[in-house]
C-alpha cells in the first residue's frame, strides 16, 4: 500500500488589512478565467517568443454522455493586437482529473487527405500520491501515445497559500514542473509533461473575472519577436531597490497607473493605483524578494525586482 504524504506547509505572518490577497477558484473549468503562456522557439540563429492566450467558452457540449467545455485561444499575441478567439478542444472536469476531448489528424500530407480521430486524454490528476507516475495516453491514429516520460514522478506533495487559502501543489521530479491547484501546470494549460527540442512553454500569469490573481514575475505578456512595444518604462523609476519601510514611484505619465506587488510564489500582495510620483508603504509586508509590475490601460509597461529587509 502507499504511503501518501502531505506536507502542509503553514506561515502565521502579521500583515495589515490594507495587503490585498486575490482568490483563486480551486476548479480548472472556471469560464471567468485566461491563462498567458509564454511559447518559445530556439534554433540556431533564431530565437523568438511570444504570448498564447487560452480561456474556456461558456459553449458546452455532450460527448460520450459526459458534458465539455470549448476550450479557446490566441496564438501569438502581443498588446497591439484584438484577440481573435478560435476553438481548439473541448475540456472537463470531475474528481479531481480534468480531461480534454480532442480530435487528432491521423494522416497529413501535400497530397493527403486529413482524416481526425476523436479521443480523450487526462490533462491534470490531482488526486496523485507521493511517488506516483503520471501516465496520460493520447490516441493518435491506430497508435497509443504516451505523451509524458516515465520518469514523470511525483517528488513532493505541499500547498501554496493564495488569498488565504491553500492549495494544493504538486512537484515532479527531474522535470522541474509544478501544478497548483486551480492553476495548472508552470509550464501552461495544454503543455504539461510535454517536452520538446527547440520549443519552450511557461505559465506567465493567470487572470480571474478580468482580475490579475496569479503572475510568476516575467509579466503578462512577451513578444521577443518584435521591438520593445513598452517605451513607457524609461518613464518610471522606482527607489530604493533594497528597502524597509517605503518605496519611491517617481513618473511623469500623465495617466493613472495600477502597480501590483507579487512575491516570488507569484502571490499577489499588493495593488495601488497611483498618479505621478508617490510614496509606497511596505513595512507591514514579510521580509524577502518582491517584483512591482506596473499596469496602463491593462497592460504591463515596466516591472521592477525589489527586496524588502
Amino acid at each position: 500500500m502507499k504511503k501518501v504524504i502531505l506536507v502542509l506547509v503553514i506561515c502565521f505572518i502579521g500583515l495589515s488589512s490594507n495587503i490585498a490577497y486575490s482568490q483563486i477558484n480551486k476548479s480548472i473549468l472556471d469560464t471567468t478565467k485566461q491563462w498567458n503562456i509564454m511559447r518559445g522557439v530556439y534554433s540556431e540563429g533564431y530565437n523568438s517568443e511570444s504570448t498564447q492566450l487560452f480561456r474556456i467558452s461558456p459553449e458546452d457540449t455532450i460527448i460520450n454522455n459526459n458534458q465539455y467545455y470549448r476550450l479557446q485561444q490566441v496564438y501569438y499575441y502581443d498588446t497591439t493586437q484584438v484577440a481573435n478567439w478560435q476553438n481548439i478542444d473541448w475540456i472537463r472536469e470531475e474528481n479531481g482529473f480534468v480531461y480534454v476531448f480532442t480530435y487528432n489528424p491521423t494522416n497529413a500530407g501535400e497530397y493527403s487527405e486529413i482524416n481526425y480521430n476523436p479521443s480523450e486524454y487526462i490533462l491534470f490528476d490531482f488526486n496523485l500520491s507521493l511517488g506516483d507516475t503520471f501516465v496520460a495516453i493520447r490516441e493518435v491514429g491506430e497508435m497509443n501515445n504516451n505523451i509524458c516520460s516515465s520518469d514523470f514522478i511525483v517528488s513532493e506533495i505541499d500547498s501554496i497559500e493564495i488569498g488565504g487559502e491553500y492549495y494544493k501543489r504538486i512537484s515532479f521530479s527531474g522535470w522541474d514542473e509544478i501544478w497548483i491547484e486551480g492553476i495548472g501546470s508552470n509550464v501552461g494549460l495544454l503543455t504539461s509533461c510535454v517536452r520538446m527540442i527547440g520549443l519552450g512553454s511557461e505559465l506567465l500569469c493567470l487572470h480571474q473575472e478580468d482580475e490579475l490573481v496569479y503572475n510568476t514575475g516575467r509579466g503578462c505578456y512577451i513578444n521577443a519577436g518584435i521591438e520593445n512595444l513598452l517605451t513607457e518604462n524609461k518613464q518610471i523609476n522606482i527607489f530604493p531597490t533594497i528597502v524597509k519601510d517605503y518605496i519611491n514611484i517617481e513618473t511623469t505619465i500623465n495617466a493613472n497607473l495600477k502597480v501590483v506587488i507579487i512575491d516570488i510564489y507569484g502571490r499577489i500582495i499588493k495593488r495601488e493605483s497611483i498618479n505621478n510620483s508617490c510614496q509606497i508603504g511596505i513595512n507591514n509586508m514579510p521580509n524577502g524578494i518582491y517584483n512591482c509590475i506596473f499596469y496602463k490601460e491593462g497592460r504591463i509597461i515596466y516591472s521592477q525586482k525589489i527586496i524588502k529587509i
